[in-house]
């Protein structure tokens, strides 16, 4: 193994003394430094890059949803929290940017992958490299930034917004399925709870007509025409609870009970007298009446317009010239110091 070592005494005079002879050796190597640098960056690919900032969306823009979602239908109002939700967690999901590089990179790349690994890899380096979603740091925001990295400055605004785009449309589709869910099950739910009213009142009314029959029988046998009651005396209390039992409804008499009793046989609807089947009906009405398909709104906001990148951020020329020569000047210095023998190898 080789080692250099120095002489006896090696002086900065000395030292100085050796590179005015070897100038040129310096000066070429910080050429050649430099002209390598210049020359990569020359032929490096120029990467593009474009970042947004998105926060949610504007309660006035969910105002035309709304509108129809009044406190008698049961259901709540769309927040911006609910949407934007929806749409970060479809942003931050693989399958947006697998969707991306199947419909948007690979068309506008020219460029089909020869193989299934080799298709996989790109679409890794996609994943990795192309699309990046970071989160806010501080966690009283909601602010996420979505960076995009494009060979062009035109590409870069393409594949934002196409990503934006076909995101935001996936989320929506997927909030509209929930939407629609629920309230076909509040339909459900109304529906079967005004059959369960309606019917109830039924029940009711036939437990009444076969009260009414058999006091009606009685009466009719005790000779009770008319109700058992004057103008001067009311009935005792112990009599009203009779009455309101169904055991003294005989007192009421003939006439009274068969009148109730063909006004009851001949009702066909039930729903006047019942308390709270119209909420029910109005319910869902106002459920059936929701399309929340018919609007499209956003479901986040962009802080402020895209703008066309106006040069690359890769690579950074000046960083690799600056760079090349620094390292040219190093090994133009060892060469000179080395070619005057202040150091030998041993």
């Amino acid at each position: 193994m080789k080692n250099f070592v120095g002489q006896d005494e090696i002086s900065v005079t000395d030292i100085i003394s050796s590179l005015k002879r070897s100038w040129r050796i310096v000066v070429a190597c910080v050429c050649v430094g430099g002209a390598v640098a210049t020359t990569f960056t020359l032929i490096a690919s120029e990467k593009y890059e474009l970042k947004i900032y998105l926060d949610l969306p504007r309660a006035s823009e969910l105002a035309d949803i709304n509108s129809n979602r009044i406190s008698l239908s049961g259901l709540s109002h769309v927040t911006p929290e609910e949407v934007f939700d929806f749409f970060i967690k479809e942003l931050q999901s693989d399958e947006a940017k697998v969707r991306f590089f199947t419909n948007t990179y690979l068309p506008s790349m020219g460029v089909e992958p020869s193989s299934e690994k080799e298709k996989l890899q790109l679409l890794q380096a996609v994943i990795k490299n192309q699309i990046k979603v970071v989160e806010p740091k501080l966690k009283d925001r909601r602010e996420y930034s979505v960076r995009v990295e494009a060979p062009t400055a035109e590409k870069a605004i393409e594949w934002m917004n196409a990503f934006l785009t076909s995101t935001e449309d996936e989320a929506r589709s997927l909030w509209l399925k929930n939407a629609r869910s629920s309230i076909n099950l509040a339909i459900q739910n109304s529906s079967r709870e005004l059959s369960a009213r309606l019917q109830l009142a039924r029940q009711l009314r036939l437990d009444k007509s076969v009260r009414l029959n058999e006091a009606f029988h009685v009466a009719k046998a005790a000779g009770i025409i008319n109700p058992q009651v004057t103008v001067a005396r009311l009935p005792s209390q112990d009599n009203m609870a009779s009455f309101t039992d169904g055991s003294g409804l005989f007192e009421r008499g003939v006439k009274s009970l068969q009148a109730e009793l063909e006004i009851l046989n001949e009702r066909k609807d039930e729903a006047p007298f019942m308390e709270g089947v119209r909420e029910s009906e109005l319910r869902l009405k106002l459920l059936q009446e929701q399309k929340p398909e018919d609007y499209r709104f956003r479901m986040y906001r962009q802080d402020g317009p895209l703008h066309m990148p106006t040069s690359p951020f890769s690579p950074q020329k000046a960083l690799y010239i600056v760079m090349g020569l620094i390292v040219g000047l190093m090994m133009g210095l060892v060469m000179a110091i080395k070619r005057n023998g202040l150091f030998r190898f041993k």
